[in-house]
């Protein structure tokens, strides 16, 4: 099992890497938009956060790159949703977003130094799951910028896969540690970042050559 997993990483990280390669393409050619990238870049931050973090020895608390990622992570999902979509949303909640999750990462920051984590845990993962909501509350009610129609369907499927999935793996791999130890389940991320990045290359490859 776990070699599958490690054969899965690696397919994973190829995959997300050529995403980032054709949409920087994309992007040169102004037909992306730096926000999705960033969105990438924090894709394979947290996958490589997940990758190092059995290293470390955390005692049921996510490892802080861990966390910072998925900070980051909430942020470029809902600044990306905003570059696609045709809203009447005023630029200061994107600020007050970025606000937001400026000073998350400081409280997680000091959590971790004070030996306080698993609160800190708890809160970025809620923050995850209201910046993929609104995300997706927004891409419902409004339209996407003709530009990106044609990712309208593989942003809303990405939105609920993660929604659904990363609580899930935390859950278990943390918060259930050693009930669960056999239980391997960080492949289904894999899984489903390795089908999302190959959709975006499908996407990206079409839109730019």
């Amino acid at each position: 099992m776990l070699q599958f997993e490690y054969i899965l990483l690696f397919i994973t990280y190829t995959a997300l890497t050529i995403s980032l390669f054709l949409q920087i393409l994309c992007y040169n050619k102004k037909m992306e938009n730096r926000e999705t990238i960033g969105f990438t870049i924090s894709l394979l931050l947290l996958l490589i956060s997940i990758s190092v973090s059995p290293l470390f020895q955390e005692e049921e608390t996510t490892t802080l790159s861990t966390l910072l990622c998925m900070i980051l992570i909430s942020c470029t999902t809902f600044l990306d949703t905003l570059s696609q979509q045709k809203h009447s949303i005023p630029v200061k909640f994107k600020k007050i977003h970025i606000g937001v999750s400026i000073v998350l990462a400081v409280i997680v920051i000091g959590a971790k130094l004070l030996g306080e984590m698993i609160l800190a845990q708890w809160a970025v993962i809620v923050f995850l799951i209201i910046s993929i909501v609104t995300s997706m509350l927004i891409t419902r009610s409004t339209k996407a910028i003709q530009q990106f129609q044609h990712l309208e369907k593989s942003n809303r499927i990405f939105a609920l896969t993660f929604l659904v999935l990363t609580p899930i793996y935390l859950i278990f791999h943390y918060a259930f540690e050693q009930e669960y130890q056999h239980f391997q389940i960080g492949f289904l991320l894999y899984i489903a970042f390795t089908a999302l990045a190959i959709r975006k290359i499908y996407d990206d490859f079409s839109l730019c050559f």
